[in-house]
């Protein structure tokens, strides 16, 4: 009898690649800052059937902070995909790796678009479809996110307080969920500061309300350093969860400087369902 192995049949393609640069495709945000600039595309048709992506992000461009939109469908018919992807850049060009199990049929067309503290600022995009052997992995098709600003293409502020190595109070990301979610991906932000300290935090990720938070996700590590003056790891995840619709959301931290400004990172969670 055959032995059949969980990857058997699985497949790996990568779009939106520009060999001759040895990059991903360039994607520019809107002249004006904090505006999304339009579509570009990744891929006219699929390859695969996926039934999860990584967003492989770079920016070639100044440093700042961005939110980016993974779009599905024909040319001027774009429907979001990954809404308000976190992505920091800076004095070092930092690529990040946004993974979530949403499934892209094949032949379907991909485009990004951004925003950024910076108008007319660029990143390289590009995506990585897994298709799944048997038995394979279930995927899932929405993703909503949480705790992400449009007015400065960042995140919810935690601010660890000046206790040094304490957890402070609670940072609300969402007051109710919209939908239940059974993955969480977590993005970090740097809150538009171009130097840093050197810095070491712990944050938590829980739910419930206000006084009644229940960590789901905790004591996940951060750090910073002068160079290249950026919070890191830029995300976490995805984790399996079990958020149920109407939850509030909220983080929290601690660190081991007290300094008012580089204390501080910026947050946001995207719910899988």
């Amino acid at each position: 009898m055959g032995e059949w192995a969980a990857t058997s049949g699985a497949q790996l393609v990568t779009v939106g690649q520009n060999a001759a640069g040895s990059t991903g495709t360039v994607v520019t945000a809107s002249a004006t800052a904090n505006t999304k600039g339009s579509w570009a595309q990744l891929v006219a048709a699929t390859p695969i059937h996926a039934s999860a992506m990584v967003v492989m992000i770079a920016s070639p461009s100044a440093a700042g902070d961005y939110l980016i939109d993974i779009g599905i469908g024909a040319a001027q018919f774009e429907a979001i995909l990954m809404p308000n992807i976190l992505y920091c850049r800076r004095a070092a060009d930092v690529c990040a790796h946004f993974c979530l199990p949403i499934g892209v049929p094949a032949g379907a067309r991909l485009a990004a678009r951004i925003q950024s503290t910076s108008g007319g600022a660029t990143v390289a995009a590009a995506i990585m479809l897994l298709s799944h052997g048997f038995p394979g992995m279930a995927h899932f098709g929405f993703v909503q996110d949480y705790g992400t600003v449009l007015a400065d293409s960042g995140g919810v502020s935690v601010d660890p307080g000046a206790t040094l190595n304490t957890k402070n109070t609670w940072s609300q990301l969402v007051a109710a969920t919209v939908r239940p979610a059974r993955w969480l991906m977590i993005s970090i932000g740097n809150v538009g500061n171009n130097v840093r300290s050197n810095a070491n935090w712990l944050f938590d990720v829980a739910i419930g309300p206000a006084g009644q938070e229940h960590p789901i996700l905790a004591n996940m590590g951060l750090n910073a350093f002068t160079t290249p003056d950026l919070v890191q790891p830029l995300v976490y995840g995805p984790f399996p969860v079990a958020i149920p619709s109407g939850s509030r959301i909220a983080a929290h931290a601690q660190c081991d400087i007290s300094d008012a400004t580089d204390r501080l990172f910026d947050i946001a969670v995207y719910g899988v369902e």
